[in-house]
């Protein structure tokens, strides 16, 4: 029963994993940040007007939104993942409690036989 559950256990943290191609990772977000923010202040650097100013605000926005989105995705599968292996630590007490409980009352019959 344990080596079952230890081995549960092992293919839900390494299964359960964000998928670094689907959601990035944390040490690819400080590049990507970094990238952005430079890039907003070359084309800070090049708007003379108020509209021109907006649009480069906008597209600043949309690559911090970007960033968010894969953060978000990765903070979600990690989140799964952990309800999983909460779920399979919780079972495996059960599972104790119960082959305990069985053993202590097979016992406690085979001392009043």
């Amino acid at each position: 029963m344990g080596t079952l559950l230890a081995l549960l256990l092992i293919i839900t943290w390494v299964g359960g994993a964000p998928n670094r191609d689907d959601v990035g990772a944390p040490y690819d977000w400080t590049s990507q940040l970094d990238a952005a923010a430079v890039e907003n202040e070359l084309n800070n650097r090049a708007t003379e007007r108020a509209p021109q100013q907006s649009v480069v605000n906008g597209w600043y926005a949309n690559e911090l939104a970007l960033v968010q989105a894969s953060q978000n995705t990765y903070m979600a599968a990690s989140s799964a993942r952990n309800g999983n292996l909460l779920v399979l630590i919780g079972l495996g007490i059960a599972g104790e409690l119960i082959i305990r409980g069985a053993e202590r009352a097979q016992r406690t019959r085979t001392a009043a036989a």
